[in-house]
This record gives structure tokens, sequence and C-alpha cells, in this order.
């Protein structure tokens, strides 16, 4: 990708991230965990991280004014941000290539560990669980309706958001496969 291609890319990415979360939507169906999927594996230079994570910052300050709710700088908030960190670095690390089954299992992958992440952090900020093992499957166990939205959104998501370069691939496979054929 030139590079004027990862600006129009990182701002068209930030809108949609800012108009997800600003929208009714399903608890945790959001374009988030896909944007940072697709920003680690697309985008060469690591300093594009910031594109998402400023774009989640900016809606979490529009949540907060608008709902009243501290979360800016909450416990929560270092652990959601640990969580998103943590599935960048991931999949920034574990290279692939861009292909339908890539996406799917990082996708996937993606999901867990922002569910692991996110939900070590409740059970450790929230009093509502005791800080023993029980007290963790507890709060695993009531993130599971929370998880299925955050799968579903992420692979529904990654495949909006990667369809343009799984297209474009495509194209130019059918593309060398046709010009060895003539």
């Amino acid at each position: 990708m030139r590079k004027n291609n990862y600006l129009v890319v990182s701002y068209i990415l930030l809108a949609l991230l800012l108009l997800s979360r600003l929208i009714p939507h399903a608890p945790n169906f959001t374009p988030v965990l896909a944007i940072i999927l697709f920003s680690s594996m697309m985008f060469k230079n690591k300093i594009y991280i910031l594109i998402p994570i400023a774009g989640i910052i900016i809606s979490d300050i529009l949540l907060q004014y608008q709902s009243g709710y501290q979360y800016i700088f909450s416990t929560a908030f270092f652990w959601t941000y640990g969580a998103l960190l943590a599935v960048f670095v991931f999949s920034y690390f574990h290279k692939t290539s861009i292909t339908t089954k890539n996406i799917f299992i990082k996708s996937f992958a993606g999901a867990i560990i922002f569910f692991l992440v996110s939900n070590f952090g409740v059970w450790i900020a929230s009093p509502g669980y005791p800080l023993n093992f029980s007290g963790l499957i507890s709060c695993y166990t009531a993130a599971i309706p929370f998880f299925r939205n955050t799968l579903s959104s992420t692979l529904f998501y990654s495949l909006v958001v990667f369809a343009p370069v799984l297209l474009k691939n495509r194209q130019l496979i059918t593309n060398s496969i046709t010009s060895k054929n003539n």
C-alpha cells in the first residue's frame, strides 16, 4: 500500500470506528477489534496503531460526556486498552498472508485475547467478584454473552474491512492465471 493510501485508509477507519461507537448498537458489537487487526496486518509502520487508538479514545471521551460515566483513566480503561494492545501485538508479530482463513483465525484469536485480558481486569477491579479462582470463573462466565457479540462483530467487521484487500488479491491471482494460460 502506498504511503498516501495509508492515510486515506486510516482516516476512513477512524471515522468508521467513531461512528460505530456513537450510534446505538448491541453491547460489544463494534468494529474495534477488526480495525486493530487491520492496522496490525496492513500497516508496516507500527505508528499506525495510534489511528485506531485515537479513535477509541475520542469516542470514549464523547461517550463519557454523553453518559456521564467516568471511564477515561479508570481501572477498566487501562485493562481494556491493554487488551487492545495485546491483540495488536499478537497480530502484528504473528505475520500471516491476508487470506480469508487467516482473517478468521486472527479474528477468533483476537476476540479470545480481548475477552481473557479485559475480563481479568474486571475481576481484579470489581468488588462484585471474590479474588479467588471461583470469582475469576464467575467473572468469565458472566461475560460470555458479551463474548458472543465481540466474536460476531470481529468476524463480520474483519470481512468488511478486509474485503477490498481480499478482492484485490483474488483479482491478482486470477489475472496471473489468465496471463499464464494465454
